[in-house]
């Protein structure tokens, strides 16, 4: 089975994002996680202005996230992300936030998202983004 591309969104750890203990705040790396996907489907043409247009708002459903090992001040960070799975009216990536000088993953995530129309109600995945994401979505 050919893997997914995956998307890739690269930081540098800023100190006001640290904890008392020096490492990355948990908190932060949601933000980090968020990020990587807008980046992603902005890359697409998928911003927020034009997912509106299509009638359509995406919002967090469910995040399962995993804390490996920490970030500290300065560490050089890559997010990669692809789609593992694609439903109805719902979309779950697969995330790693990678320390790219010592290739550890430090954080797992599973972002799952639902698709609604401009009033609140779940509402298919517009064809056109199914299409868009599928050499990012893993097949199978």
């Amino acid at each position: 089975m050919k893997e997914p591309k995956t998307f890739s969104f690269f930081l540098k750890v800023r100190k006001y994002e640290l904890d008392s203990f020096g490492h990355v705040n948990n908190a932060v790396y949601l933000h980090y996680l968020e990020t990587a996907i807008d980046e992603a489907m902005s890359s697409l043409g998928y911003t927020v202005p034009r997912l509106k247009e299509l009638g359509i708002i995406i919002l967090v459903k469910e995040l399962h996230i995993e804390f490996k090992h920490p970030a500290l001040l300065g560490d050089e960070l890559e997010v990669r992300s692809y789609v593992s799975e694609a439903r109805m009216v719902r979309g779950t990536w697969h995330q790693q936030i990678i320390n790219r000088k010592t290739a550890k993953v430090l954080v797992e995530a599973y972002n799952t998202g639902v698709f609604l129309d401009l009033e609140g109600k779940p509402t298919k995945i517009p064809r056109e983004i199914v299409e868009a994401l599928l050499p990012y979505t893993k097949q199978g």
